[in-house]
């Protein structure tokens, strides 16, 4: 969520993160080009659809409630 109350997803959250943290210059150019903002969320929902297959670590310590 932005300064000013609205919701952001996806690709354009992490450029939100990126600009506040001052972090990650490349790939906040990258997302500045309009064929580069596409190829990223292209890449990104392309992750979401297949993250719920891929292995997870499942090692917790103390911290962790199953």
């Amino acid at each position: 969520m932005d300064e000013y109350g609205r919701i952001i997803k996806g690709v354009d959250a992490f450029h939100y993160i990126w600009k506040k943290l001052d972090t990650f210059h490349l790939l906040q150019q990258i997302y500045n080009i309009g064929l580069g903002k596409l190829i990223m969320k292209f890449s990104y929902n392309s992750f979401v659809k297949v993250r719920p297959y891929l292995p997870r670590k499942r090692k917790c310590d103390d911290y962790c409630e199953i």
